[in-house]
């Protein structure tokens, strides 16, 4: 008569590195800051940094690489990709997860030799789609793909308007269809930026091209 012998066993469940982003725009819409948020390996964050997952102080812009690559989709329905940017080339070497923040700048993205915007300008709207990847050898270690609506330009222009407001108020003017078409343009794009997490890509760049022209038409436009 056979015996079934059991042996016992452990399994030790280890998961990857699983990278995580957040990101802030500057008031003045001229700096994307992106930081990372994956946080430190723990038994409650598993795909954090560190033992056994690679640690921040591996990446050294060679064998182990941290890059952001840019694509944006303008106004114009174009898309323009940009060069890799080598984030350790930016921002290394790593001591710490907390030493990974990269501010980006339009100067810094840059296709053909030309960058999004010039040194100290705000960034040109659009969606952006980025993709932050750590590579480790040869071989992707871990990425994370994510988009961004960005509107610097557009909102710089119907905030100018708003800021006009009280000079044509004190006119007289309350009744000025300048105050109408002010208040009516900043509306039209509180609603887009409200949106932009439910709309399709097309139709959020439609509706950010039509707030350009009724800006550079002016009050002239007709309803």
């Amino acid at each position: 008569m056979g015996f079934i012998v059991f042996v016992p066993f452990f399994i030790h469940i280890i998961m990857a590195l699983e990278l995580k982003l957040t990101y802030t725009q500057s008031k003045d819409n001229k700096i994307l800051t992106f930081t990372d948020a994956s946080g430190i390996y723990d038994a409650n964050n598993l795909g954090g940094w560190g033992t056994p997952n690679p640690s921040v102080t591996d990446i050294d812009g060679v064998a182990h690489t941290l890059t952001l690559d840019v694509v944006k989709r303008g106004i114009d329905n174009a898309d323009t990709t940009y060069d890799t940017i080598d984030l350790y080339d930016l921002a290394g070497p790593f001591a710490t997860v907390e030493d990974l923040i990269f501010p980006i700048t339009g100067d810094m993205l840059v296709s053909n030799g030309t960058g999004a915007s010039a040194v100290g300008e705000v960034l040109a709207d659009g969606i952006y789609e980025f993709t932050y990847k750590y590579d480790k050898g040869l071989g992707t270690e871990a990425s994370l793909i994510g988009t961004l609506l960005i509107t610097g330009v557009v909102e710089t222009e119907v905030y100018s308007l708003l800021s006009n407001i009280p000079d044509v108020y004190n006119q007289d003017n309350y009744k000025s269809r300048k105050i109408d078409f002010t208040i009516f343009s900043y509306s039209y794009l509180q609603s887009i930026l409200s949106a932009s997490y439910l709309s399709k890509t097309d139709d959020i760049l439609r509706s950010l091209t039509t707030l350009q022209k009724l800006i550079t038409n002016g009050n002239n436009s007709t309803f």
